[in-house]
């Protein structure tokens, strides 16, 4: 233990001052917080995340340099950045939860249609929080651990609905996959939905194979349905509905490419599904994985004219 006096250490924690070896800088934040806010951080030893920390696209690389084109958030003056092609102005205020737990929101000075579409991210312990921005240019994460926190925007969906489809952080290049270590499982990428109920754990399985886990919190008796849209190996574009019934599903992303571009849209009630295209459809049951997820498909198409066909027609052809 430190044998600096506690009031000392205390002082220190509050104002981010003291000598290098008692805290990480990386891990503590001071510029754009109150008084109030630092004081409580001080108080409850909960580092706040630097609002300056730089990460390259996809979030898992080395923080790039202020003015790095590369970077999620290029600052250009202190609190104001680069988000989206846009200056603005971006802090973040966290409120404790329970449990551990933070309710954390965004605050960026892109108001009205300047931040429509735009999801950002804040990875807490290898998971992504993600929010979309709303019309005053802010937007809430939920259930964020204490500890060291880091910021980043994606870009807007193309050709696709605002309001409800959510960009994803890219996952590693097939390369570094290869090279990681299998000690930590399967799972290569953690992320929750803005619902704040909605978790997505991106699998991999040998060498090509990728599957998507979907986990719902309080999930309603009757089928719930989102769509995955991702780049495939060949270049092209691929769509998978997922079903998602008891709160769990599981599905094939057949094709996948790591490290490009993908969408997911935020879970809804089958019943509320605009259209069910036959090929998407058949692709969709085809890679959905495990009797409960084939099940959810079965309860769709029950009531579900359209998509009954589709499956009967793919079972029947061996599928």
């Amino acid at each position: 233990m430190s044998n600096q006096p506690f009031v000392r250490r205390y002082r220190n924690r509050l104002t981010s001052t003291g000598p290098s070896g008692s805290l990480p800088a990386a891990g503590r934040g001071r510029v754009g917080y109150a008084f109030w806010q630092r004081y409580w951080a001080a108080f409850t030893v909960v580092e706040l995340p630097m609002q300056e920390q730089h990460r390259s696209p996809d979030g898992l690389g080395d923080p790039g340099p202020p003015d790095d084109p590369a970077g999620e958030f290029n600052r250009t003056s202190p609190g104001r950045y680069v988000v989206d092609g846009q200056e603005a102005d971006v802090r973040l205020e966290a409120v404790p939860a329970g449990a551990g737990t933070f309710t954390v929101t965004v605050r960026t000075s892109l108001a009205g249609t300047r931040g429509d579409g735009i999801t950002v991210w804040l990875e807490a312990e290898g998971r992504y929080f993600l929010t979309l921005l709303a019309d005053d240019g802010s937007g809430t994460f939920t259930g964020v651990p204490a500890g060291r926190w880091n910021l980043g925007v994606l870009p807007r969906p193309e050709n696709s609905p605002q309001d409800a489809v959510v960009a994803l952080p890219l996952s590693r290049a097939a390369a570094d996959l290869a090279a990681a270590s299998d000690d930590a499982g399967t799972a290569i990428l953690k992320v929750t939905l803005p619902d704040g109920r909605t978790d997505l754990a991106l699998h991999r399985q040998g060498a090509r194979e990728y599957l998507l886990e979907v986990s719902i919190r309080d999930a309603p008796a009757d089928p719930e349905v989102l769509m995955v849209r991702y780049g495939t190996a060949d270049g092209g574009v691929q769509r998978v509905l997922i079903p998602v019934r008891g709160g769990v599903a599981l599905a094939r992303l057949p094709g996948y490419a790591p490290a490009t571009a993908w969408t997911v849209s935020v879970p809804v009630p089958a019943g509320e599904v605009r259209s069910w295209d036959e090929s998407v459809v058949r692709t969709s049951f085809l890679a959905a994985v495990g009797g409960r997820t084939k099940s959810a498909w079965h309860a769709i198409g029950a009531v579900t004219p359209q998509v009954q066909r589709v499956i009967s027609k793919a079972t029947d052809q061996g599928g």
